[in-house]
């Protein structure tokens, strides 16, 4: 941090780097030491039931790569990540939309609706669970009573009916943070845009598109990075939902990782490919940082 001394010249002022080297220290050590002992240990062959290994080079890579497992991993990871982001997208809009309306209960409904959001990821699958169950879930029963579905359904017998009621929990889990992100950008666009826009015959979805969506967008598409990062690595509620199945149709990559370091004792594969993610959300991060930086030059 540069400073001016009496005489006006320019000097660095090492205290607030003092200051906040402990931290930085502590925060270091929890997120670099397990990255580097994971691009160790992604060169060796490493195995819990192994007291030790040894150097083997990029072979762990040759064989993640070559592996069609791990691709259709990563693409059904890609297809659960799009998927809840589109929902949590537009159900998180709708809702800060419908904020901007004056209705009775407003207040209580703003207050509530972080519930889903702050609630720990097991406990939300959990909830799901059991609300989607076979024998006693009570959306499972309104279905069936209600006729929109045959008796014998059920949420787990089918890999994409199982991923719908993952992503079901997880959307419900998301978009609050999406609907009061939106809603406090809202609430700073000035009441004069909008009067002046509806005098000139502005409304509904021209209104929209014309004065809000450039007011909110770049908190909408902050949201959605934030949202993916989350979504991709998500492990707790699938976990507890579907554990993967059924026949793997719900194994995304967090879970696969899972699986090869503590079930197969795999240290050296499951540490390969949680670089290999680490490496996919670095140049998505960087794509789409390019893409704003562009979209931002455009503009200007």
């Amino acid at each position: 941090m540069q400073t001016k001394d009496p005489l006006g010249k320019k000097r660095t002022d090492i205290l607030p780097y003092m200051l906040l080297l402990p931290t930085l220290l502590v925060v270091g050590g929890f997120v670099l030491y397990p990255l580097v002992s994971n691009i160790v240990m992604s060169f060796r062959d490493a195995k819990l039931i192994k007291a030790t290994s040894q150097f083997i080079g990029f072979a762990n890579y040759a064989t993640i790569l070559a592996s069609p497992r791990i691709w259709e991993s990563i693409a059904r990871t890609f297809v659960w990540t799009i998927i809840n982001i589109f929902f949590m997208s537009i159900i998180g809009l709708v809702t800060a939309l419908l904020f901007t309306a004056e209705f009775h209960g407003k207040n209580f409904l703003k207050m509530v609706i972080l519930i889903p959001w702050v609630l720990p990821q097991v406990v939300s699958g959990f909830t799901w669970n059991v609300m989607l169950s076979d024998n006693m879930g009570i959306i499972t029963a309104f279905l069936r009573a209600s006729g929109l579905c045959s008796p014998d359904f059920s949420w787990f017998q089918t890999g994409s009916m199982a991923m719908a009621s993952a992503i079901l929990a997880n959307v419900w889990r998301g978009y609050p943070f999406f609907a009061l992100m939106l809603y406090a950008k809202i609430k700073t666009l000035p009441r004069e845009q909008i009067e002046a826009a509806r005098i000139d015959g502005a409304s509904g979805t021209r209104l929209f598109l014309s004065i809000m969506f450039p007011h909110i967008k770049v908190v909408l598409f902050t949201c959605m990075s934030l949202a993916f990062l989350w979504t991709y690595n998500a492990y707790d509620i699938i976990k507890v939902m579907t554990d993967g199945g059924p026949a793997d149709a719900t194994l995304t990559l967090p879970l696969l990782i899972q699986r090869e370091a503590f079930e197969y004792y795999n240290l050296s594969t499951a540490s390969t490919m949680s670089i290999v993610t680490f490496i996919i959300i670095i140049i998505l991060v960087a794509l789409y940082s390019a893409a704003v930086s562009i979209a931002k030059r455009r503009e200007a």
